[in-house]
């Protein structure tokens, strides 16, 4: 029974991290990362680096294009990459970053869907977890299922063909019948011994 537990739960956890993040994955804050849901994220440029999709913070809030307009080119910015699968940020000034396009509505939830499913990792019970250690779970739970099933093996109840017969009248009655016979005769030997004295 337990191996047969263990099997169906490896099944389902195979089956949950084969789907490609549908909607209950993509309601988890993890697959959107430390940036919010509904915040814009922009095209940026860092330095050297090639373009990313960002979003950039200052003083560890949250900006927007008029914020960022509105620093001077000394100014300490951080810029968070918006990997949520492999986070990354860089603290860097104004002078270094360039702000690019706003990113369309719906672009990052279809960008995030084809970065989770390229990564190597998958979000179970809220966490991030690497696909290949699902994977060696499952194998575990394959192999632990083997060997229950080894040390354990299945015990078949064998069924008869025809069902028991329904019990009698004497087999119902039977003992009733006994006692109320027995309970007579003990009157009569009683009665018989006051009478014939």
């Amino acid at each position: 029974m337990r191996s047969v537990i263990a099997s169906g739960i490896a099944a389902l956890l195979l089956a949950w991290a084969g789907l490609s993040h549908a909607a209950a994955t993509e309601d988890s804050p993890l697959f959107w990362g430390v940036i919010p849901k509904d915040t814009p994220t922009y095209a940026i440029e860092v330095g050297n680096q090639p373009v990313i999709q960002g979003v950039f913070g200052v003083r560890g809030e949250l900006g927007d294009p008029n914020q960022f307009k509105d620093l001077d080119g000394l100014t300490q910015i951080t810029v968070v990459f918006d990997t949520p699968w492999e986070p990354y940020e860089v603290n860097t000034t104004k002078a270094q970053v360039a702000l690019g396009a706003p990113e369309l509505p719906g672009a990052r939830l279809d960008r995030l869907r084809k970065g989770w499913q390229k990564s190597p990792y998958d979000i179970v019970d809220g966490r991030r977890v690497a696909r290949a250690d699902l994977e060696l779970a499952a194998h575990a739970q394959e192999a632990a299922a083997k060997v229950h099933d080894r040390i354990y093996p299945a015990v078949t109840v064998q069924e008869s063909a025809s069902p028991s017969p329904e019990p009698g009248f004497m087999t119902l009655y039977g003992w009733h019948i006994a006692i109320l016979v027995a309970a007579v005769l003990a009157m009569v030997v009683v009665l018989k011994g006051m009478v014939f004295r």
